[in-house]
């Protein structure tokens, strides 16, 4: 523990003392018997504040290092398989006061007074391991990159707009890039008085999302480096997406061809043609360093001359003796809804089946489309529970098996229905029999909803 109780005159003596933490464990650095608590993790922090650099727990508003306006953060890392780094959550930072952030500005905001210098202390998380046993291995200190202001002000405003409209209740992740506001408990008593509206609202805070901690860990850890889609000018994603976009609504696919020199009829033609649209060299633009970041997707929908679109949006598959046991709260289908941000691009078929480009759409799932979703998991999750029905069909194809778990009639956003590779690629169900491997799809008449007005104009 540190003799001089918090006090440093520059960050950089911070950092050299805050380097000392690498390559020590939780239980080398505890002095409180925190580590004990097989509970501790959420008590990391604490241990690092207390017994490392000496200072009292404490919730107030200004940085933890009050002189020098930096904050101390101790957040986990975790090895994927392949050999790559990955944040293991979100990076929560302070409490939203519903009531006091709507009269701030960006930079008058608790978020920008508490976090905008952060010191973070990343250690790596091993499941087979103890709490004692997790190991500091890296300490930084972060600031925004000017890159990534415009987004994080972006988000900042979408974030407190809500607010300010009475709709504290309908925050979600999915709302913004980089900056969300996650929730912070999860029942009744997190419940907080909102502004502008009667109905309370779940507690959140302002959190670095667990892909933009990614993008953070890997740059600073292993000096990685994604393609940039912004290489010039003061843009966020949202904006520099319009001014790139936005001068081709209305153009045929075949006219944008012919601009970027591209052969139509090549393979994955229109990822080719938005990759040199965004001019970038590759074709998965889940690669961009921007969308890496906010864990953007981008889907092409293409609708037809009858104003239909032939596909359902689908989700990984669900192992149903894990799902009846995995509430909605903590199931992937809820993390991915609730967190996941999506960049629609729209072409339409006009009556000579030409393709044009109608225009595009930054989208995430509704608050009130979200409760449908929870509905049609926990009807899915009674109907497994209670024994799922197999009849057998014989079809021109040969033997089909419907089953009585949700299906499309059942809701105007979700059903459930086959994801597998054929009809003997299954999962057993808690009853020993075997059923072909299912998941959730988002309705195509749904997604048609949600960009209609696109194609309407």
């Amino acid at each position: 523990m540190r003799d001089k109780k918090n006090t440093y005159e520059t960050q950089e003596e911070l950092m050299i003392y805050a380097k000392g933490l690498e390559g020590k464990t939780f239980g080398e650095i505890d002095k409180t018997n925190r580590i004990v608590n097989e509970k501790a993790k959420g008590k990391l922090g604490q241990i690092i504040e207390e017994s490392y650099f000496g200072y009292e727990i404490n919730s107030k508003p200004e940085a933890d290092f009050k002189n020098l306006n930096i904050e101390l953060k101790v957040t986990p890392y975790k090895k994927n398989k392949n050999g790559s780094l990955s944040a293991k959550e979100r990076l929560v930072l302070n409490i939203i006061n519903y009531m006091e952030e709507i009269h701030k500005d960006f930079y008058t905001s608790s978020f920008w007074m508490k976090n905008n210098k952060l010191l973070i202390v990343f250690y790596n998380y091993e499941k087979d391991k103890t709490v004692g046993q997790y190991e500091i291995t890296n300490t930084i200190l972060y600031e925004i990159p000017e890159e990534d202001l415009p987004t994080v002000i972006q988000d900042w405003e979408t974030i407190i707009g809500k607010v300010r409209n009475g709709k504290a209740h309908e925050l979600s992740e999915g709302d913004t890039f980089y900056l969300g506001a996650c929730t912070k408990g999860k029942d009744s008593s997190s419940l907080r008085q909102q502004p502008f509206s009667d109905i309370s609202a779940m507690q959140r805070a302002y959190s670095f999302k667990q892909s933009y901690m990614t993008h953070i860990l890997r740059s600073n850890l292993n000096n990685e480096f994604s393609e940039k889609l912004i290489k010039d000018g003061n843009f966020s994603i949202r904006g520099y997406v319009e001014k790139l976009l936005k001068p081709f609504i209305n153009k045929s696919y075949e006219e944008l061809c012919e601009v970027y020199g591209q052969a139509s009829c090549a393979k994955n033609s229109v990822q080719l043609l938005i990759s040199k649209i965004f001019n970038i060299k590759g074709t998965d633009l889940s690669k961009i360093q921007e969308f890496e970041k906010a864990n953007l997707k981008l889907k092409t929908i293409t609708v037809d001359k009858n104003n239909k679109i032939k596909e359902s949006m689908s989700f990984p598959t669900f192992k149903f003796k894990e799902i009846i046991e995995t509430s909605w709260e903590e199931s992937d289908l809820k993390r991915i809804l609730g967190e996941q941000k999506y960049l629609f691009i729209v072409f339409k078929e006009n009556k000579t089946s030409d393709l044009i480009f109608k225009g595009f759409r930054f989208w995430n799932i509704p608050y009130e489309d979200l409760n449908e979703v929870e509905r049609v998991y926990r009807k899915t999750v009674e109907v497994i529970k209670a024994g799922v029905e197999i009849k057998e069909k014989l079809t021109k194809n040969g033997i089909r098996h419907n089953n009585n778990l949700p299906s499309k009639s059942e809701s105007y956003v979700c059903h459930v229905r086959p994801h597998g590779r054929d009809a003997r690629d299954t999962y057993e169900l808690p009853d020993g029999r075997r059923l072909t491997k299912q998941c959730f799809w988002l309705n195509n008449t749904y997604i048609l909803e949600q960009v209609k007005d696109l194609f309407y104009k």
